[in-house]
Parts: structure tokens; C-alpha cells; sequence
């Protein structure tokens, strides 16, 4: 159902006189495989900065094809992927994507395979406790991105109302399955497909944004020289009230919290 409603989406959006066929060009490509909360949009600005692993964004995220499918006039999945190819690639030849797990469902092309043989990454995050808060406090302020670091006025006051009510143990339980979920799903499609990627974790990035991006050049065989020094306006979201919240639930969700952690992927 959700694949045939991505196809209907695109075609929906492209007037069929203006539709393009794109070829498939000839690419490195960068997957980067993510969960949500992990960082992906401040590591994404990173990637671009450097001018030599593409232009990461969500390309798969229906907020923003639509623009992207009238733009190229891509009525298909496969056109709208070449397309997208074609054009953001960076002079080096290298195309660079983000991908989170939702999106490998949407599509009605078996996406990991259409990119068998790319360099994957797969960023996730240590703390899940953190980043169920972090997905929380996301979805109740609507606020998912801060550019200018800290952490915004709305999300302090969501913080400091949630901690004071036993109510918001339940939606982290709730956020904490979805994203093991995800973890869950991700180990089994890398494994049964053979996927080795570049593992990285939220936390990596924000004790050395520098040496990650090293890590992502050497793993795309791209020479460091080609790579401008990384740089990005974003900086982690993080409010005075989330470690108490934290502290607060696996002071009371003990036992939620052993056997969450007894199911989690292990961290390599």
C-alpha cells in the first residue's frame, strides 16, 4: 500500500507533458542510513561543506520531492533517482543521499539493491534514551532542527513540564520501541544483504565533527586533499532539563529500561 501511494505521489505531482526520462549516470554514491534524532541533519551540513561527498538531503522525504520531482520532471521512482543523481552530484563525481528506514518501505523499487554497491553509512545513536527524549521534545514543540545551537525556548518549557509529569513515561516508552524498531530492521536487511557500512554514532560527531568526516573520506576512497575543512551552523540540541528527565525515567522505568536494552543491536 505504501509503495503504490510513493508511486502515486510522484505522479501525481508532475504534469505527464512535462515528464523527463532520466538515464542512470555513472556515480560514486554515498548512502547515509539513519535513525531518527541521530544527527543526521547537522552531519548531512558537514558532508555538503566539504564540497567532495555530494549534497546529502532527504531526497526519499515527501515534504520535499514534490518540488524536487517538478523540478526534473520525474514521474517515476527510478527517473526521479537519477535526476536527483545527475544534478547534485559534486564535481568529483560523488552523489550522496539520506536515507531513514521509513523511506526504504515508501518506495516500490527495492531501494538497497538499486544501490548495491554504494558506500553505505549507518549513523545511529548510543544513548537511545537521550534520543527518545530528544524525539519527544522534537515532536511536541515541532521544532527538529536549531541552527544556532542550545536549546530553544519552547522545547526548555516542554522539558520542564514533562518532567514533572509521569504521564511523559509513556511517550518515551513508546518513542524508545520505535526507535529500536528501526535499529531491529536496519541489522536485518544490512545483514541479509551483505551491507558493510561505516557505523558512526551521534556522539562521534559531537566529540569530533573533524575526524568523523575523515572517516566518511577514507570509507568513499575519496582523498582528503579534494575535501574542503567541514563546517556547520548546526550544533546539538540539548536543554538543561534532558539529563534530569533521563535520570528521572531509569530511576522509575528500571526494569523498562533492562529489558529495552536486552533486545538492543549491539553497539560496533
Amino acid at each position: 500500500m505504501a509503495r503504490k501511494a510513493n508511486r502515486a505521489h510522484l505522479e501525481s505531482v508532475v504534469d505527464p507533458r512535462s515528464a523527463r526520462a532520466w538515464p542512470r549516470p555513472d556515480r560514486r554514491r554515498l548512502l547515509i542510513l539513519f535513525t531518527p534524532r541521530s544527527g543526521s541533519s547537522w552531519f548531512g551540513d558537514l558532508i555538503r561543506s566539504t564540497r567532495a561527498l555530494g549534497d546529502p538531503e532527504e531526497y526519499l522525504n515527501q515534504d520535499i520531492n514534490a518540488e524536487v520531482a517538478r523540478t526534473f520532471g520525474a514521474r517515476t521512482e527510478t527517473d526521479y533517482l537519477n535526476a536527483v543523481e545527475t544534478n547534485t552530484a559534486t564535481p568529483n563525481g560523488v552523489f550522496s543521499m539520506e536515507v531513514i528506514w521509513g523511506h526504504v518501505e515508501l518506495c516500490e523499487i527495492d531501494l538497497l539493491n538499486y544501490y548495491a554497491g554504494a558506500h553505505f553509512v549507518y549513523l545511529r545513536r548510543r544513548n537511545i534514551l537521550a534520543q527518545a527524549i530528544s524525539l519527544l521534545l522534537a515532536t511536541e514543540s515541532g521544532l527538529f532542527h536549531n541552527p544556532g545551537g542550545g536549546a530553544p525556548r519552547a522545547q526548555e518549557e516542554i522539558a520542564a513540564r514533562l518532567v514533572s509529569a509521569e504521564a511523559a513515561f509513556g511517550s518515551i516508552r513508546r518513542w524508545w520501541g520505535h526507535l529500536l524498531n528501526y535499529e531491529c530492521l536496519a541489522e536485518v536487511q544490512l545483514a541479509i544483504r551483505g551491507i558493510r557500512p561505516l557505523r558512526l554514532y551521534y556522539e562521534d560527531i559531537v566529540g569530533d565533527p573533524a575526524g568523523t568526516i575523515a572517516h566518511v573520506l577514507a570509507h568513499c576512497g575519496v582523498p582528503h586533499a579534494e575535501a574542503n575543512p567541514p563546517s556547520s551552523a548546526h550544533q546539538p540540541v540539548r536543554g538543561a532539563l534532558n539529563d534530569e528527565l533521563a535520570r528521572l525515567f531509569r530511576t522509575r522505568e528500571a526494569e523498562f529500561v533492562g529489558i529495552m536494552d536486552s533486545f538492543r543491536p549491539p553497539l560496533v
